[in-house]
């Protein structure tokens, strides 16, 4: 089983790449707004952007601010 730190990494990773996503999808749908309420944008890749940043920015804080146990701090 791999170990909570890769883990952590590999969900960290993935929250990046889907904020890149999203924020590709933002230009897109900038270029051709008219038309297309109710999109793909709307409904799927704007939960997915603000899901991402919002688990992104926990997962720092909680890193930032979580005490170190001792084997951390040897390491």
């Amino acid at each position: 089983m791999a170990s909570p730190s890769l883990q952590r990494t590999v969900r960290r990773v993935v929250a990046v790449l889907l904020l890149q996503l999203g924020a590709i999808s933002a230009q897109l749908y900038e270029l051709e707004p008219g038309g297309s309420e109710g999109s793909i944008a709307t409904y799927i890749t704007i939960p997915l952007f603000v899901g991402a940043l919002l688990y992104l920015l926990g997962s720092l804080g909680y890193g930032a601010l979580r005490p170190r146990t001792s084997e951390e701090d040897a390491a």
